[in-house]
This record gives C-alpha cells, structure tokens and sequence, in this order.
C-alpha cells in the first residue's frame, strides 16, 4: 500500500513534469522528438543484438554495416 501511494505520487509529478517542460512545444515538434528516440532505442537494440551475436555472425554482421557506407 505504501509503495502505491508512493509510486502515484511520483507518476503525478511526472506528469507536471511533462506538461511543464513541453507546455510550449507544437505537437509536430513532439512527434518529431518521438520519432528520434524511437530511432535511438532502435539502433541501441541493434547494437545490443548485435553485441550478442556469436563471433562469427558478429563478422558478417559488421561487414553487411561497412557495406553500407
């Protein structure tokens, strides 16, 4: 119980938080800084994938990358 409590007050000021920091930004503006992190999430779970991968599959992986330079 403690813990909801706490944890709904953290999401309530989060979410002044947001309207605070964005109360001056078009919505086109946010939906483009969306769109980058989203691109930033996708390329880390690239890199962590491939990262993951065994050495062999770490070299093809690679060189299908400098291909496309």
């Amino acid at each position: 119980m403690v813990w909801e409590v706490l944890v709904n007050k953290i999401k309530d000021m989060m979410k002044e938080m947001d309207e605070a920091m964005f109360q001056d930004v078009l919505p086109e503006e946010k939906l483009l800084f969306r769109r980058i992190l989203l691109q930033i999430r996708e390329n880390l779970m690239t890199k962590e994938e491939i990262e993951s991968c065994s050495i062999d599959f770490k070299k093809k992986c690679m060189a299908d990358l400098d291909d496309k330079k």
